[in-house]
């Protein structure tokens, strides 16, 4: 993993102007009222997603929630894990915040293994990079399949609204077959109704630790770099006190949850 500093002018400026001109609600990344409410309210998707967070007994565990946890921590407040669907772009879902904007009313922010992109960058403004990732192809032992370039003619899942789906609609010539999860799109390539699969390189590694079987091509699809997430109009000083953490914690917290080295 790579912490590294990116290119985040276009996504300071709108913030600069929404911390300037905006009107500040009770939730959506005020530090002020976190540190009043004695709560760090943190979204993350309430499917399992591999090592990053997965449902423990009545809550959650993983690298986002410890990340969460160490964040309220240096905020000196609770730290109250808000988990929401994946959805399709509806109010109250991952989507609807990344591709509208539309932030529930009891969220500060969001951790989720979310790629910043461009177009993301137009409805919400991301932290620093956490974990860097990209786009892996998943595949049965055996297939033969070496490079992209030979599977013309495949069926591929993979799971709808994110970089996967960027990422398989850029492979010429191959049957596209999308899921609302990504375990969905595995289970597909489980059940034979796919020949490959695309999903984020740390759910690969995951799925190869717990099913036999399954290999990925060497080369990644895309290189991508999850960052946490707030309203465009978020306090910079609360960004700014996640990257803190990130710069202290994202190393340990890669060494401790991820299941490969």
């Amino acid at each position: 993993m790579n912490i590294f500093r990116f290119p985040w002018r276009f996504v300071l400026g709108a913030a600069v102007f929404f911390a300037l001109f905006g009107v500040w609600g009770a939730f959506g990344g005020d530090l002020a009222s976190i540190t009043q409410r004695g709560e760090l309210r943190v979204a993350i998707e309430a499917q399992n997603w591999g090592f990053f967070h997965f449902q423990s007994g009545d809550g959650f565990e993983g690298l986002e929630v410890e990340l969460a946890e160490h964040v309220a921590e240096a905020l000196g407040v609770t730290c109250v894990i808000v988990p929401l669907p994946w959805g399709k772009g509806e109010p109250g879902s991952i989507t609807g915040i990344l591709q509208q904007g539309r932030w529930p009313e009891d969220v500060d922010m969001g951790l989720a293994g979310i790629a910043v992109t461009e177009e993301r960058m137009k409805k919400v403004l991301f932290s620093d990079p956490y974990f860097t990732a990209g786009q892996a192809v998943l595949l049965p032992q055996g297939s033969g399949i070496v490079s992209p370039s030979q599977m013309q003619g495949m069926t591929v899942s993979f799971q709808s609204g994110t970089t996967s789906a960027v990422a398989a609609q850029k492979i010429s010539k191959i049957n596209l077959l999308p899921f609302t999860t990504w375990p969905g799109a595995f289970e597909a390539l489980q059940r034979g109704e796919s020949q490959a699969a695309i999903v984020d390189s740390p759910l690969a590694f995951q799925v190869m630790k717990d099913h036999e079987g399954y290999t990925i091509l060497d080369v990644l699809l895309t290189r991508e770099y999850y960052g946490a997430f707030f309203p465009l109009n978020a306090d910079l000083s609360l960004v700014g006190r996640v990257n803190d953490v990130i710069r202290e914690q994202a190393w340990d917290l890669r060494d401790r949850w991820m299941p490969y080295r």
